[in-house]
């Protein structure tokens, strides 16, 4: 295929994709009441007759914006549905991300129990640990007297505090991730969903793209597996931005 021919066809694509923008916004102007002059253009002769009897106030069950949208634009109802799909998706897959991130929490807290059951106590039961220094250190960070020290009954076999603050620190980690998804649900996705659901403001087809290909990205970076043991520190819930990133858990 030459130059002139690619050239071409990039133009008329431009044209169509300008064509359509234009139509839906025209589409909209007659939905709402400012005539255009080309509602019998858009609109099958069924969806026709429904939005006359609206406007002359004879039908009280009528088809909303969305509705007539899908009905009669074929491109629109095929871009919609397209993502819709993707955000059932992307809602499964944070679900079940939400669950898996709830049994990592749950491992964790198990692990640090573990190790705090394992560890030396102070007389009134605090749990101690030493360091690398032989230094020694309270389950709440608090150095011990070297005096108070010496009376603490050591086995050989306790977790350091090295240990107790890794543990420690990865079950906060998971605890973040986990809020991290939920607010992600809540945040992102059920936004999201609000505003595919609006009957009487669709989005442009142009909106429903871009929105579908954020899905898709995320849905792609979730399935990836080097990005499976990988945790987005830099996560931030933005609830307009139907594109923000998951954490990945651990």
């Amino acid at each position: 295929m030459d130059n002139s021919t690619t050239e071409f066809d990039k133009i008329e694509n431009a044209a169509a994709e300008k064509r359509l923008a234009q139509d839906f916004d025209d589409l909209q102007n007659e939905l709402s009441g400012n005539s255009v002059g080309r509602i019998q253009r858009f609109l099958s002769p069924e969806a026709h007759a429904l939005l006359m009897e609206k406007r002359n106030g004879k039908q009280s069950a009528v088809m909303t914006a969305l509705e007539l949208a899908l009905m009669n634009d074929p491109y629109y109802a095929e871009v919609y549905n397209n993502t819709v799909d993707r955000l059932r998706e992307l809602e499964d897959a944070t679900e079940k991300a939400i669950e898996n991130a709830i049994l990592k929490e749950q491992e964790a807290e198990s692990i640090l129990e573990t190790t705090l059951d394992r560890a030396a106590q102070l007389p009134d039961g605090t749990r101690v640990f030493r360091d690398e220094n032989d230094r020694v250190w309270t389950e709440f960070d608090q150095r011990v007297k070297a005096s108070d020290a010496k009376n603490i009954e050591w086995r050989g076999n306790e977790p350091t505090s090295k240990q107790y603050h890794q543990d420690r620190a990865k079950l906060h980690e998971n605890r973040i991730a986990t809020d991290k998804l939920r607010a992600y649900q809540t945040d992102v996705l059920d936004t999201a969903r609000e505003r595919l659901m609006d009957t009487d403001n669709p989005l442009r087809p142009e909106e429903l793209k871009e929105m579908e290909e954020g899905f898709s990205k995320r849905l792609s970076d979730m399935r990836r597996p080097e990005q499976a043991t990988r945790f987005e520190q830099s996560f931030e819930t933005v609830h307009t931005d139907f594109t923000a990133d998951i954490p990945i858990l651990k």
